[in-house]
């Protein structure tokens, strides 16, 4: 059904044809007296008319002279009603419909009408009045009846039938099966309503007083695809489906045939602007690109360059082999312009040969250079010591590399790999090499004393290697060895101008259990010696590395999310806050310090603890060098006393801290506050750092 719209008067008439008029003959001059007379007569006449239609009038043939208004609606009701229930009969491809003009909205303009034929003899001009009164009484006057009707009501009626006449066109169809082309579904012609046509048509027939019969203009609707292109494509997939295409790629070749050219077609309907379609045949470029894939499988043969190959002291020559490479793009495209073209066609599949570079002289050349030069056992020897390599050894250190000589062209360079020279002789000559020893400093209560480094010496395999190659007839090489430097060296050390104590700071934790005793010393053992650059922020998580059994920790008592609980490094916090503590009073900047969720009773005063957890994104304690020099940490444990020193050497920078506090407050649901306040002086008396530290407790176990 069609949108509703809104409500349309749309004015019909029906014309009856009125009767003939012509004016009244005017007799000549009457006398004076007779004129009085008719002047009287007319008035009397006039008089009586008053509120009803002059006589001769009539409306649709049906005669209202000489009624009132109301007289004379009554005397058309009769009419009205035989108009809007008259039937209409709309007839269309061999079916019908019926309708009357009330079931379309019909209304007659009654009180226009009736109003038209009062004012017929009343017109303003006296001598118009009379002339159409007389006029009216003699020849008569007919007015024609008119209407309106609900152009949405008609509209929905029309397309009721619209609807109902309807029926579509069946294109002509073509499928492939078992590589056989055929007409699957014929091309039938549809049918359709001429709606403006038809609402055209019944609109003039509404009114009258006898039914009709309206028979309305149905169009044919051609079908997309018509039976003859439906044809056309048949016979053109007929042959391209008995193509045969022969595939050659050197001496060999391959068939593609019908049976496998079907699965790749595909067909599109194109629709012109006209609306007309045709079938246009083409290829499944994905299935076409999987059948060149398996093709390409086939073709291609990897380009293998000359090598040699020693395994046992025994030498092979890997011949060099040309490849190929099936250009898949430009035979898919070659594939899809002959299948379409149809017949019997012989293809050369594009593709390109790959020449080795490096050709099985060059490597037959290094092949005989190898076995000259692993034939002799060779022996490497370092003061007393001699160690000897077999014609095994010696072969499994060979690699064999391609270079292009400028002047004799693609060769096979022969080489000692200083990799595998370290894996085949460092575990004999181990005893050579020593590890060199980094400087470190050794604290002596307040001093500070320098270990000096040494250095260490190791295999020069850089050496080694070219002098094996090169070796010729010779049977024995010493073994070169170089010397190399520590990290720290004596001089890196002593540049550091690490000598004055500027802290010394002490945490004590009676009745600690043995386990957090353990975790605290296994804490101190990674940290004690650290050194912190100028500038630098040391962070205890990443300076204590991971926390587990293998580094000397064990099972104690942690504080996770307020809760007493079991793991692996429990006093591990004891370590951070005798760090942080330090810290604070030798003047340096904190960059991060968490306090715990409650008050634990080994960290004193109340509210300068720090937690730590080191697990990423964890709690951690990190603060800055903020001197510009070095700065060692040493740790002092005295864990039969239960009592932890840490002390910051370097140069001292008189940095003068003043700490006031910390202040606790408690609060009536067992929560505590505490905060701090730190000033740092420099030697000047100028401010360097002003800041508060602010720690909150709840009770251990509560939820807030």
């Amino acid at each position: 059904m069609g949108t509703a719209h809104p409500k349309q008067k749309v004015i019909v008439r029906m014309n009856v044809p009125s009767e003939r008029r012509s004016g009244f003959r005017w007799a000549p001059l009457l006398v004076l007296c007779l004129i009085a007379g008719l002047a009287y007569a007319i008035f009397h006449w006039e008089t009586g008319m008053d509120g009803a239609i002059y006589p001769g009038v009539k409306i649709a043939g049906v005669d209202v002279g000489g009624r009132s208004m109301a007289d004379a609606r009554q005397a058309l009701q009769p009419l009205t009603q035989q108009i809007s229930n008259r039937k209409i009969t709309v007839v269309a491809s061999g079916h019908s419909w019926t309708v009357t003009p009330k079931q379309l909205g019909l209304r007659l303009n009654l009180d226009d009408r009736l109003r038209e034929a009062y004012a017929l003899g009343r017109e303003d001009n006296l001598l118009d009045r009379y002339s159409t009164q007389a006029q009216m009484a003699l020849q008569g006057h007919n007015i024609s009846l008119a209407g309106n009707y609900d152009s949405n009501a008609l509209r929905a009626f029309v397309e009721k039938v619209a609807i109902a006449v309807y029926k579509s066109a069946q294109p002509a169809s073509v499928s492939l099966q078992n590589a056989q082309a055929q007409i699957s579904t014929h091309a039938i012609g549809g049918e359709k309503l001429d709606q403006q046509a038809t609402a055209t048509l019944i609109a003039g027939s509404l009114l009258g007083t006898d039914s009709t019969v309206v028979n309305v203009p149905v169009v044919t609707i051609t079908p997309a695809v018509s039976e003859a292109e439906a044809q056309r494509e048949v016979a053109a997939l007929q042959s391209i489906l008995g193509a045969k295409l022969h595939l050659h790629v050197g001496n060999r070749q391959w068939l593609l045939s019908a049976s496998s050219i079907a699965q790749e077609i595909a067909l599109t309907t194109v629709i012109a602007p006209g609306g007309a379609a045709t079938y246009q045949h083409s290829l499944d470029q994905t299935t076409l690109s999987r059948f060149v894939a398996n093709l390409e499988t086939q073709i291609d043969r990897p380009v293998r360059q000359a090598t040699v190959t020693i395994h046992n002291a025994r030498i092979t020559v890997v011949p060099a082999q040309d490849g190929y490479h099936l250009d898949r793009y430009a035979t898919q495209r070659l594939l899809a312009q002959a299948i379409l073209a149809g017949g019997t066609q012989d293809l050369n599949l594009p593709g390109s040969a790959i020449l080795a570079t490096t050709p099985t002289t060059a490597a037959q050349v290094a092949a005989r250079q190898a076995a000259e030069l692993i034939r002799r056992p060779l022996a490497l020897t370092y003061g007393s010591y001699s160690w000897l390599l077999g014609p095994t050894q010696l072969g499994s250190l060979l690699t064999f590399t391609p270079r292009q000589d400028p002047l004799s062209g693609p060769v096979l360079d022969v080489h000692v790999d200083t990799a595998k020279l370290a894996r085949v002789i460092g575990p004999v000559t181990a005893s050579v090499a020593t590890k060199p020893v980094n400087a470190h400093f050794v604290v002596q209560g307040t001093r500070v004393l320098l270990s000096p480094s040494l250095s260490g010496q190791r295999v020069d395999y850089a050496a080694l290697a070219p002098s094996i190659e090169g070796r010729g007839r010779i049977m024995s090489i010493p073994l070169p060895v170089q010397a190399y430097q520590p990290q720290l060296t004596t001089a890196k050390a002593e540049a550091m101008n690490i000598h004055d104590q500027i802290i010394s700071h002490t945490t004590y934790f009676p009745g600690s259990s043995a386990a957090r005793l353990a975790n605290i010393h296994a804490a101190v053992q990674h940290l004690d010696g650290q050194l912190i650059a100028p500038g630098e922020t040391f962070s205890f998580n990443q300076r204590i590395g991971d926390i587990t059994t293998a580094g000397g920790y064990v099972e104690g008592i942690n504080i996770i999310d307020n809760q007493d609980v079991p793991g692996i490094g429990g006093g591990v916090c004891q370590v951070a806050v005798t760090l942080f503590q330090a810290a604070v009073y030798a003047g340096f900047r904190i960059e991060e310090r968490i306090p715990h969720a409650n008050i634990v009773s080994y960290y004193n005063p109340v509210g300068m603890d720090a937690t730590v957890y080191v697990a990423p994104g964890g709690p951690d304690v990190k603060f800055v060098n903020t001197s510009d020099r070095w700065v060692l940490v040493s740790f002092a444990e005295d864990l039969q006393n239960n009592r932890l020193t840490v002390r910051f050497f370097g140069t001292n920078p008189h940095f003068h801290v003043v700490v006031r506090g910390p202040d606790v407050k408690y609060q009536p649901n067992g929560d505590a506050d505490a905060v701090f306040y730190r000033t740092v002086y420099d030697r000047k008396g100028n401010v360097l750092l002003d800041a508060a530290f602010r720690s909150h407790y709840v009770p251990v176990g509560a939820a807030h």
